[in-house]
């Protein structure tokens, strides 16, 4: 069946259809007419019969003889009758046709152009004289059409032939013009799966070929396209590629609510110094393509790479379900990848790398922003600015990873967190409440410990009371030895012992330094 759906088969079926139709209509033309020239030719030859008759005949001598008779119906190829007062006088017809017609005239007198005589039609001619008597001259019909027939099996034989012709062509026809639109099925098809390496031939100068040109033309833009994409893709995020790729890109941006992702690589500047240059570009990329695909494996975003920096976004461009939870993942996932990254270059005789990452929730203004002949996607806003003065902050506090106030709010999975301070950042006129991202240890009743005295030890910093303050924060070291914050608070409450705060102290910490 599928054979006959095919464009070739319907083109070729339909090209002998018609072919075949207005054949039959040709026949049909020709074999009347011939067949009415050969009728005419029979009467005129009657009529040229009854010329000869009246030269032989004379009425008043009766029928002529019977040798006569048959020697001028042999001649004429004519049967001659002589009939008087309805009485059959004599003919030259067989006998079976001579008692049917004798029976006609008897019933039925008078000449017709046309006499059936049980099935045997034969042209007529009559002619009468006054003194009552009248000749007849038959010829049948079927032997005056012999040569007709015989026309008619020479043409139907011929438009066998020529039909067969029609439809040699009609398929070579079809092919001609199905072939080229075969090509564009299995050419759209293949741009379906993504494949642009097909091109069609244009040997045609018809509207199929200017439509194999089309498609080509088309294909070329489309590779043109794909490889503006693909050159894009590797220069920004997939998502951010097709939101520039939408057409008409135009300055300006829209309100979203996102998560921002800073990471930097801690001492880099050491870590330049000691490498060449094409081995230090070799570190970066491995170390960036690493922490791309930890982003995007979460559905985020890299919205810009800043020297060894990497700022990624999570619900822009595109929002998704979870978007706190993929970014914690992020930095989490970051961190773990790190370990295997550090171990690798320890094979090799390198230093480890360590980072910090900062991550903050928040309303930030995303859209394509710049010059109107130059533009950038990125998100601007204060919660932006935020998520990079955390990911500053790591080094102060000596830890990975802090989150603000508002990621740990918007999180839904059972993620770990420390709180570590409230501060008050430059930029901002609100003081944030920070917290450390905290792997999960493997013992983990030690670290609910270690975080419960964490947390006493802040509360008694908040009273003043230095020294149970202290005594606690030193108990964290000893459960947790080098935990950054606790040096940090012992730092400071040796400070604020030598030299007390104001009664109006509220224990927020401000950092004047971006």
């Amino acid at each position: 069946m599928k054979f006959f759906r095919s464009l070739q088969t319907k083109t070729a079926l339909a090209f002998l259809a018609v072919s075949a139709v207005s054949l039959l209509a040709l026949l049909m033309v020709a074999d009347r007419h011939y067949s009415r020239q050969i009728r005419e030719h029979a009467e005129a030859d009657l009529r040229t019969a009854d010329s000869i008759l009246h030269h032989l005949y004379r009425p008043s001598e009766g029928p002529l003889p019977g040798d006569v008779a048959h020697r001028f119906s042999a001649v004429t190829r004519t049967d001659v009758s002589f009939v008087k007062d309805g009485e059959l006088a004599g003919t030259t017809m067989p006998p079976l046709l001579r008692d049917l017609f004798a029976r006609q005239i008897k019933a039925v007198p008078g000449p017709v152009p046309e006499r059936n005589l049980d099935g045997h039609v034969l042209l007529e001619h009559a002619c009468s004289s006054a003194d009552g008597w009248t000749h007849y001259l038959h010829r049948p019909l079927e032997e005056s059409l012999l040569e007709a027939r015989s026309l008619r099996w020479w043409m139907i034989i011929t438009g066998l032939v020529i039909l067969m012709a029609a439809g040699l062509s009609g398929f070579r026809l079809a092919v001609s013009v199905t072939r080229p639109v075969r090509d564009l099925v299995r050419g759209t098809r293949d741009v379906k799966e993504g494949r642009l390496d097909r091109r069609l031939s244009v040997d045609r100068a018809d509207e199929v070929g200017e439509l194999s040109r089309s498609f080509n033309d088309m294909i070329a833009r489309l590779q043109e396209r794909e490889r503006i994409r693909s050159t894009m893709d590797k220069v920004v995020s997939h998502e951010i590629a097709e939101e520039i790729l939408k057409g008409d890109i135009k300055p300006g941006g829209e309100i979203r609510f996102s998560t921002v992702l800073f990471s930097d690589i801690r001492g880099f500047t050491e870590i330049s110094e000691s490498h060449e240059p094409q081995e230090l570009v070799k570190f970066l990329n491995d170390y960036l393509t690493l922490m791309s695909q930890i982003v995007e494996k979460n559905k985020g975003v890299i919205d810009k790479y800043i020297g060894d920096s990497v700022m990624a976004l999570f619900g822009a461009p595109v929002n998704h379900e979870g978007d706190v939870d993929n970014g914690l993942d992020t930095a989490m996932e970051m961190l773990w990848k790190l370990k295997e990254f550090n171990y690798r270059r320890a094979w090799e005789g390198k230093p480890a790398v360590t980072i910090g990452i900062g991550l903050n929730t928040g309303p930030v203004v995303a859209g394509n922003m710049g010059s109107e002949k130059r533009l950038n996607y990125t998100v601007l806003g204060d919660a932006v600015n935020l998520a990079s003065r955390l990911e500053r902050l790591t080094r102060i506090y000596s830890v990975h990873c802090l989150v603000s106030e508002f990621t740990q709010r918007e999180s839904r999975r059972g993620f770990v967190f420390r709180e570590l301070d409230l501060v008050r950042v430059k930029g901002r006129s609100t003081a944030v409440r920070i917290y450390e991202l905290c792997e999960q240890g493997e013992n983990k009743d030690r670290q609910t410990e270690m975080l419960q005295r964490f947390q006493n030890a802040r509360q008694f910093y908040l009273l003043k009371d230095w020294e149970r303050s202290a005594r606690l924060f030193k108990q964290v070291l000893e459960l947790c030895p080098g935990d950054g914050p606790s040096q940090l608070y012992l730092s400071r409450i040796e400070q604020l012992a030598k030299s007390p705060p104001p009664e109006t102290w509220d224990g927020v910490y401000y950092y004047a330094s971006r």
